[in-house]
């Protein structure tokens, strides 16, 4: 920030987005900074001449009969130029306040304002690395900054303002080599805000300030601050309630139940013959009842723990909390890691090789930007950091690591896989997730007869299953060839062949290649396409994503080996034409132009994408015909009839010889999870694994759910099978409604179909509370990650979720309170999954029904519950709208596996809004019949 420049920090409320379509500013806000300092804030009403729409007084809440006493801008307009002329324009989104603003001041011959102006969404973007959202409301809460009134213009200025300030002070504390590399980078910047960051580049850093980080190559990265050794202590295992209470107090509360589990766990590393299965319901301390034990075994055994877990914040929690909690007790530190595939790290090299690029577009120009500040926070590398709602772009692929920097090079003493690996070889206790665990067991740095618990235990099964799949990812490959060809045909338009007869054969050999390649990769598309999809998919379920089955016959089983055996003999072409472009493009650096070495770190990028994926499809290639029930293609299309989106994967549901290799390496397992049993049997447990023998605990969580819960049925609801699906969606969008004006709290509807969301979507942003809160929805308004995340940031909101909503997601405290079920998690008896796995019991004399579809549900239900319930804290509704679970015996099961002692009741749909708003608020629900 200039000394003795003044910053206006603007915020407006309009009437609508677009001034040449008749809106106008309603509310101007402004806070007036100089010198660090806010130094006066302006707020003013504007009379726009026209009523509000309702979305924009539920959005602002601002009304018409405050705005007609107010002067109009025509009286105001020259005052407020005055006040803004000459200073830096701050606005947080400056692309619509500046230009509306400007537009206003034209319509009263008003030359422009804002010569500069700067962008705080940007700044954010680059100075904030870790939040997980820019919207202003967001980053305040993120920040701890004062933002009573959101959406009304003074509130939003002010708080505009100290969130500039704040950056300001968060630019100026950065190393100086890294703020002269933003400066160089912020060309592309809105408005005047790479000027702003040059601005800054200017100061210098002081000794003390420095010393927090290293300079590498001219990246100032974090010094990693290495933990002074604790003195060695031995902590005996307390014999006794009253001996752990002592052990435990003041940090942990201490159960008789729990003191059970150690107990158990505890005589299971010693000498378990047999696994240990222990069913430790949502807040049983399960985490604290298997670790405690284990620690203080190996004091003496020295063997390595491994925790394989299904979600990232029970590993995140592992990690950050219960772990380090537990080293305070036993008066020792800990060493501790979470384990996870190489390609989440960073790859400095290659991120510093397109430091220098000028091709990229503003986006990936803004991540560069964001991760050269991650960089001088981060002590781990690890991307995930950034909270970004995808990883899939092509910048993303060029810098992520697969492996360690070489001995020779400028980065090895920095490398933060190297560093990684090496902190996790010396680990006393490992943290991953289940598919890598299945997938890497026998590779460093699990070490043989380790003490592993499996945590959420219930999806260890489909996660090996998933270990097992070969993939065939055409699509993808098919992209990175675009972008090779697209890279290549550039510099053929433009170089016209200045660079000699020898260059020219290797592109048209790296081009031929790649037009080969695609047309042998589509001709596979095709012939999936035909064998599989065509004419084969319901109307209904064509603008979804499709999933079928495949077993070929010996004849269609020849001609994919035809294609699969092609497409490996041209890959092997491809790779050796860009190895020798590479060699040749690298062997003579500086003869090539800026367009020929933009092409070469395009296609090495491509490459390095690629070829995990021509791995996969060797995989693929060696696969021999087989007809056992348990295996198959599972053939995937984007939507009907979109031949360049068709992949290919092979799956294995029976995953037992696997697990008994996975097993044998280890001492024997400890399984715990929230529903290992599914209605009080342990079979569809045990079964999938080939768990024959194993010692058995349930551990209950001592909810009080009679006070805490609620289960809402209602009987009257649709027909499922009856009814059309429009007319269904019309009946939950209605459901929806109803709960959403009675109850301020966020809601979460769960699905089985996509398709189902998009309709209930559309029926719900007709009606007026939409201004109100805010609708998120699965693969409509954004991908899994984004509204999540939005869900989670946004009070009072609604998201309409299927798949991962149902389990896979931590919502704790009041995050949520109000659940909604629109149908039974049956899964689709199309998937192919679900097909196998019916085909296999089928084989085996079974009922697949029975044996899987009802416990797979009756769990998946059961998980969802669990979702309101995550502390004793927690209180919550959940409400099914499938009758179903009343109309059919299964139901009745279904129902039975909830808490016993949760109150289902059942109530008229159109009695349900208000019952849960009563019981939320305390007020005893009447006339109900239970």
């Amino acid at each position: 920030m200039r000394q003795g420049q003044l910053y206006a920090v603007v915020d407006l409320e309009t009437t609508g987005t677009d001034y040449a379509s008749g809106d106008r500013i309603i509310q101007f806000g402004c806070a007036l900074v100089k010198n660090g300092k806010i130094v006066d804030t302006i707020a003013q009403n504007i009379n726009p001449h026209q009523a509000l729409l309702p979305a924009i007084r539920n959005l602002t809440g601002i009304r018409d009969k405050e705005l007609a006493s107010a002067p109009d801008f025509q009286e105001i307009g020259p005052t407020l130029h005055g006040l803004l002329d000459g200073a830096v324009f701050v606005a947080h989104n400056v692309n619509f306040d500046l230009p509306f603003i400007n537009a206003e001041f034209a319509g009263l011959d008003l030359p422009p304002i804002g010569e500069k102006a700067l962008d705080t969404v940007q700044l954010a973007q680059i100075l904030l690395p870790f939040a997980p959202s820019y919207k202003l409301s967001d980053l305040t809460k993120l920040l701890s900054i004062e933002h009573d009134d959101p959406h009304q213009a003074d509130s939003d200025a002010i708080a505009t303002a100290h969130l500039f300030l704040l950056l300001d002070e968060r630019l100026r504390a950065l190393p100086a080599v890294t703020r002269q590399r933003l400066a160089a980078m912020g060309q592309g910047l809105l408005r005047q805000t790479g000027d702003y960051l040059a601005l800054m580049a200017k100061a210098g850093d002081t000794a003390a300030h420095a010393a927090g980080y290293t300079i590498t190559n001219g990246l100032a990265l974090r010094r990693e601050q290495e933990a002074a050794p604790a003195a060695p202590t031995h902590v005996a295992y307390p014999s006794g309630k009253a001996a752990m209470t002592q052990l435990l107090k003041p940090r942990f509360t201490v159960r008789a139940r729990q003191v059970k589990m150690m107990d158990a766990v505890y005589r299971h590393a010693q000498h378990g013959q047999t696994p240990l299965l222990i069913e430790a319901a949502t807040g049983s301390g399960k985490s604290l009842g298997y670790l405690l034990p284990l620690l203080i075994h190996q004091q003496d055994s020295q063997q390595q723990i491994i925790v394989t877990t299904s979600t990232l914040a029970l590993q995140d929690q592992l990690a950050q909390q219960t772990l380090p909690a537990i080293a305070a007790i036993m008066h020792t530190q800990l060493r501790v890691e979470i384990v996870k595939s190489d390609t989440h790290y960073i790859d400095l090299g290659q991120y510093y090789g397109l430091l220098g690029r000028r091709d990229l577009n503003t986006g990936e120009q803004l991540l560069m930007m964001k991760i050269l500040v991650w960089l001088t926070q981060t002590t781990t590398g690890d991307l995930q950091e950034l909270q970004l709602t995808t990883y899939r772009s092509p910048l993303f692929t060029a810098i992520v690591s697969g492996q360690e920097s070489p001995a020779d090079s400028p980065w090895v003493r920095v490398d933060f896989l190297r560093r990684a690996h090496a902190r996790q070889d010396a680990a006393q206790v490992l943290i991953t997730n289940h598919a890598y665990f299945t997938r890497h067991y026998d590779e460093a740095p699990f070490a043989r007869n380790a003490l592993v618990v499996v945590d959420e235990a219930q999806h260890v099964a489909d996660s090996a299953v998933d270990a097992l799949m070969a993939k065939g990812n055409l699509p993808r490959m098919l992209r990175s060839l675009h972008q090779i060809k697209g890279a290549i045909d550039g510099v053929i338009r433009q170089e016209q062949w200045s660079n000699g007869e020898l260059f020219r054969y290797q592109v048209v050999s790296v081009g031929n290649a790649v037009d080969l390649l695609t047309s042998r990769f589509n001709e596979l598309q095709d012939f999936l396409y035909a064998q599989v999809i065509q004419g084969n998919i319901v109307r209904s379920e064509r603008n979804q994503p499709i999933q079928r089955l495949w077993q070929p016959d010996a004849v269609a089983w020849q001609t994919l080996t035809r294609y699969l055996t092609q497409i490996d003999d041209t890959l092997l072409q491809l790779f050796t034409a860009l190895t020798q472009l590479q060699r040749y493009i690298t062997n003579q650096a500086e003869h090539w132009s800026q367009r020929v070495t933009a092409m070469a770190a395009t296609i090495s990028a491509a490459a390095e994408d690629l070829r995990p994926l021509t791995d996969d499809l060797d995989q693929l290639s060696r696969i021999q015909m087989a007809s056992h029930p348990s295996a198959g293609f599972v053939i995937q299309m984007r939507n009907y009839g979109d031949l360049r989106s068709v992949s290919l994967h092979w799956a294995q549901v029976d995953i037992r010889p696997l697990w008994a290799a996975v097993t044998r390496r280890f001492a024997p397992f400890i399984y715990v999870g929230a529903t290992l049993r599914v209605m009080d049997n342990w079979q569809p447990f045990c079964q999938p694994l080939g768990i024959t023998d194993a010692i058995k605990m349930v551990l209950p969580n001592g909810f009080a759910y009679k006070r805490l819960g609620r289960v809402f049925i209602t009987p009257d609801a649709p027909d499922i099978k009856e009814t059309p699906p429009a007319e269904y969606a019309h009946y939950v969008a209605g459901m929806i409604e109803q709960l959403s004006r009675a109850n301020h709290q966020r809601i979460l509807v769960l699905f089985n179909s996509l398709s189902l969301i998009q309709q209930v979507f559309d029926e719900m942003s007709e009606l007026s509370l939409i201004g109100q809160r805010e609708l998120l929805a699965q693969g409509v308004t954004g991908s899994v990650e984004k509204v999540m995340k939005r869900f989670k940031l946004a009070d009072g909101a609604i998201l309409l979720g299927a798949a991962t909503f149902w389990e896979g997601i931590d919502l704790p405290n009041d995050t949520l309170q109000i659940l909604v079920v629109t149908r039974l998690p049956f899964e689709p008896p199309t998937r192919p999954l679900t097909q196998l796995r019916a085909n296999f019991i089928t084989a085996q004399g079974g009922n697949p029904f029975y044996q899987d579809a009802l416990p797979r549900a009756t769990q998946r239900l059961t998980q969802a519950f669990g979702r309101l319930f995550r502390s004793r804290q927690d209180h919550g509704v959940l409400i099914i709208l499938d009758r179903r679970i009343m109309a059919e015996s299964w139901g009745h099961q279904m129902l039975h596996d909830l808490p016993r002692t949760v109150p289902k009741v059942q109530l008229p749909s159109a009695e349900i809004a208000q019952a849960t708003a009563d019981f939320l608020a305390g007020i005893p629900v009447k006339k109900v019949k239970t």
